[in-house]
């Protein structure tokens, strides 16, 4: 299996072998796929383009880089000339980044050269999300509020929903029925129609602030996580929260579903990555090579990989699901 996957992604770390007379504990489980090193510091941010192709990073450094998914080489480096990014978000051939500053810019990522800036006032901007096309774009900020942006103006959003009573820290976009979903520091998770621009509800029970969002492919449900570690899994359709997920220890900086929908993947602060089982409730996969702090997980447009990327500046390519030896020699 090592050996299949290696004209496939870079970088494979082959399973250590054990000293003469030890035992070997190592499993496929444990070991990246591959590793992607360039960034000096932390990497905040990690996606895959919608073909596979690539994969797209921001760091602390304040660059975003673009790596090919094959090969694992760096194709192209952008100077982002802002304070670090906190978000970003990805579409098509387009790239939405997040400042502190309460600056977001728009990136052309085959261009590379200076994007479109957008600024509501200097609330530091903790999330943002395209809004299912590459001209319509929502910021979540420190100010308590979410902007919705059309690309085409930069002097003001076309509409800014207000009903958080602190920071909005998480925002995620669904296709289906057009929702956007907003999680904040005041313990809540909001759901909102773009198509009316009103909120349909509002979700209670987080026990500490709303930290990560994300849609299930078919917007039945929605994912949010919290600053104690806690995850939930909504009910588009209601307020029912389905079930409850356990297992991190700290804050959940990121969240994803599997492209099937089936599987739920998590970044932590306690510097593991997890793979969910949602029907049962429970872990399938947990990954814990990285040191420090994970700060952003993504899927693989076939649901075959994860990429895991946090403090220590490595993006690491993790399988989804366990490796099958292969009968024979």
């Amino acid at each position: 299996a090592a050996v299949a996957m290696q004209d496939k992604l870079p970088g494979f770390q082959p399973t250590p072998q054990p000293l003469p007379g030890a035992r070997n504990t190592a499993t496929p489980a444990a070991v990246p796929l591959a590793e992607l090193k360039g960034h000096m510091g932390a990497v905040g941010t990690v996606s895959f383009t919608d073909d596979g192709r690539s994969i797209v990073t921001t760091g602390d450094d304040r660059t975003l880089r673009i790596w090919s998914s094959t090969t694992g080489g760096l194709s192209r480096t952008i100077a982002l000339g802002e304070s670090p990014p906190t978000s970003m978000a990805l579409l098509g051939t387009r790239a939405l980044t997040g400042h502190e500053n309460g600056r977001v810019l728009l990136w052309d990522l085959d261009r590379g050269d200076k994007p479109s800036v957008y600024k509501r006032n200097e609330a530091d901007v903790w999330s943002a999300t395209f809004a299912g096309e590459p001209g319509r774009f929502a910021v979540a900020t420190h100010d308590w509020k979410v902007a919705l942006w059309d690309a085409g103006t930069t002097t003001a959003p076309l509409h800014v929903f207000d009903g958080h009573e602190s920071a909005v820290q998480a925002v995620a976009f669904s296709r289906h029925r057009r929702l956007l979903a907003s999680g904040s520091a005041d313990r809540t998770v909001k759901l909102w129609n773009l198509e009316t621009l009103d909120l349909e509800r509002t979700y209670r029970g987080h026990p500490d602030f709303v930290t990560a969002l994300a849609f299930s492919p078919d917007g039945k449900t929605l994912a949010s996580a919290s600053l104690d570690g806690s995850i939930r899994l909504w009910s588009t359709a209601s307020s029912r929260l389905q079930r409850k997920l356990t297992g991190h220890k700290g804050r959940v900086g990121s969240l994803a579903f599997s492209p099937a929908g089936d599987t739920l993947a998590s970044a932590g602060d306690d510097g593991a990555v997890r793979i969910w089982d949602q029907k049962r409730g429970r872990t399938s996969r947990t990954f814990i090579g990285h040191a420090g702090a994970v700060k952003a997980v993504a899927f693989a447009p076939d649901g075959k990989s994860v990429a895991a990327a946090g403090d220590d500046g490595v993006v690491r390519i993790w399988p989804s699901a366990p490796l099958i030896p292969r009968r024979g020699n």
